[in-house]
């Protein structure tokens, strides 16, 4: 859970310091790389956590006592997940509340199912700083909307994750819905931006993308991982000109980016 805050709010710091409009010869395309990098990042932080304690929170809602212990003894090592009634369910580090999921009466693959998923900050510890995407009111929010065959619409919340949105489909193969999502192919289209608030007088970035070509996840439990897909982003920030990234997803290891033009093979990009 922590990590989500985190990657989040680094995201202030990648976007401000690292992104040059201007290249050295031979690395004209580290800028590309470092905007994908930055959108995968926030990506994968969404998924990882709230969409994925979502999926979770479905198979404990819906089993017996025995149930309920095996989801916890598999996917819950450190958290306590709890029915706090009123179709409202909350996950626990000790006493804090971390995250509540309100189903509105319906399992996630009922029609007409719509969740909301709320992430506080009040569990951040070690004087860790806030996130970028929390506002004023310590909390972000996300909708889960079931569309049928096991897809879902995922929308972030532009009010609480100041001005972040997304438009997402997640499909799932497969008929039944997986007690861990990131264990399973799934695939991820739409569109969205991201924008954060640096720390800075800089001002703050915004990353518009759209998934033109699916991205897929390669099954792992909790990590996402993605091995294919294509994804067109634009930052934008008043002082700069767009930048315009073409991110080509290879394998889990390779992505090709295309930045002004030239087109470079990144290997083990996230590592760098």
């Amino acid at each position: 859970m922590k990590r989500t805050l985190l990657i989040l709010s680094l995201l202030s710091i990648v976007c401000s310091s690292c992104w040059k409009t201007e290249e050295i010869e031979g690395t004209e395309t580290l800028t590309g790389i470092k905007i994908y990098k930055t959108w995968r990042s926030a990506t994968e932080s969404v998924l990882n956590e709230p969409v994925r304690y979502a999926f979770i929170c479905n198979a404990w809602a819906n089993g017996n006592d025995s149930v309920r212990r095996a989801v916890e003894d598999a996917y819950l090592p450190y958290l306590r997940l709890r029915d706090e009634g009123n179709n409202e369910y909350g996950y626990y580090d000790g006493t804090n509340l971390l995250m509540t999921v309100n189903t509105g009466g319906k399992n996630l693959d009922e029609a007409d199912a719509q969740w909301l998923v709320t992430m506080y900050n009040g569990y951040r510890k070690y004087n860790e700083p806030a996130p970028a995407f929390i506002t004023s009111t310590d909390h972000s929010r996300l909708t889960i909307k079931y569309l049928g065959t096991n897809q879902w619409n995922v929308a972030l919340d532009s009010v609480t994750c100041k001005e972040s949105t997304s438009d997402w489909t997640l499909t799932v193969p497969g008929t039944e819905v997986p007690t861990d999502v990131c264990a399973t192919r799934y695939t991820l289209e739409g569109t969205g931006q991201y924008r954060n608030f640096p720390y800075s007088v800089n001002g703050a970035v915004t990353i518009s993308y759209t998934i033109s070509e699916p991205v897929r996840h390669h099954s792992t439990t909790f990590y996402t991982v993605f091995d294919a897909g294509t994804v067109d982003m634009t930052a934008t920030k008043p002082e700069w000109k767009d930048l315009n990234v073409k991110a080509e997803i290879l394998d889990t290891a390779q992505v090709r980016i295309t930045y002004r033009g030239v087109s470079k093979t990144w290997e083990n990009y996230m590592y760098d």
